[in-house]
């Protein structure tokens, strides 16, 4: 763990520097030829390569509050009980586009991307949106999950697939909303929570039932060592704002003691199992993570699921996010539009 001098300084000299690299990331990416993809405007190549300079690569520690209240519940079964201290506890959510006067007759079950370490579900973090663009023209309510980060021993996995069944099991059974009009939704770490908690319904708890589809954004499939050491060799490295220190710092984090996290549990590429329901993948052609989806969707296709697939042209990770910072307002309603179709073709 970092000292409390050691985080000062550091803070102290990012905030020194930072004129300075928004002063060389604005000169830097006015000629093509030294952008991350030459077909990109400026202002898409200049938002990739700030997000890079922004983009935390430290971890932060924090402390749990001592004595929460606990839940036990049948719910919580096999896999849930596998790391001693990692227990169920309440967990948050905030609704997009806005609180419903009633209960809905359809809901999005929303994870949002974090690599399991930081981010969150409210408006100004990383859900609001993808999310809430998606609930408004879909129709579909969307309840976004602040399912717990990994940020100590007792919230590495499975305390986010804990937190994913409680919210699941709250739109069961408190709202009322029959499973099948209930679409999982997840964003990079959160489409890897949501395919444990596809995982967990049919493998460890089949009393659960199965919600009507599942709409992955970017998945994180492959939390494998080799495959965050071979990141920089990726051919889209150079072309997205995700880098190597971060999808490591978010693996070590949310992998439990004495774990492999090329597990089934936690990375999914090489470890399919057929899911059973509807599954509608969208991934950018310049993102990290691209090879890895395309890989994933080809499998789940050879194990028997209906996948949809949405590839986005020269967008990097999470294309439905990227809206007009990015110059990329047509694509992420192409997204947004496409996942609402898929949700309404879907099911009953």
């Amino acid at each position: 763990m970092p000292s409390k001098s050691f985080t000062y300084f550091y803070t102290a000299y990012t905030l020194a520097t930072l004129p300075a690299w928004l002063v060389a990331v604005t000169i830097y990416n006015i000629p093509k030829f030294l952008r991350p993809n030459a077909a990109w405007s400026y202002k898409k190549a200049y938002t990739c390569n700030l997000l890079i300079v922004l983009n935390p690569q430290k971890s932060i520690t924090t402390t749990t509050e001592e004595g929460q209240e606990q839940t036990e519940s049948e719910v919580y079964k096999g896999i849930t009980h596998s790391v001693p201290g990692v227990e169920p506890v309440p967990v948050g959510a905030i609704w997009f586009p806005k609180v419903p006067s009633e209960p809905p007759r359809r809901l999005i079950i929303h994870f949002h991307a974090s690599a399991y370490v930081m981010f969150g579900s409210r408006p100004g973090e990383t859900a609001d949106v993808g999310i809430s663009e998606l609930s408004k023209v879909s129709g579909w309510p969307a309840l976004s999950i602040e399912y717990r980060l990994s940020r100590d021993k007792k919230t590495t996995f499975p305390a986010a697939l804990q937190d994913g069944i409680t919210a699941y099991v709250y739109a069961l059974e408190v709202l009322k909303i029959p499973a099948s009009r209930i679409a999982f939704a997840g964003d990079s770490a959160g489409g890897n929570l949501v395919l444990a908690l596809l995982r967990y319904i049919k493998e460890e708890n089949p009393a659960l039932p199965l919600p009507r589809c599942a709409v992955l954004v970017s998945p994180w499939v492959d939390l494998s060592t080799k495959s965050i050491e071979d990141l920089p060799l990726n051919r889209n490295y150079n072309t997205d704002y995700i880098k190597q220190d971060f999808l490591e710092w978010g693996r070590k984090a949310y992998t439990p003691e004495g774990w492999d996290s090329n597990n089934s549990w936690m990375t999914f590429l090489g470890n399919e199992t057929r899911l059973g329901i509807p599954v509608f993948l969208s991934t950018g052609t310049s993102e990290v993570l691209y090879d890895d989806n395309l890989k994933y969707v080809e499998n789940l296709r050879e194990k028997g699921d209906e996948v949809e697939l949405l590839e986005t042209p020269l967008s990097c990770h999470m294309p439905y996010q990227l809206g007009k910072d990015w110059g990329q307002e047509e694509d992420q309603a192409v997204c947004v539009k496409t996942i609402a179709k898929f949700l309404e073709k879907t099911g009953e």
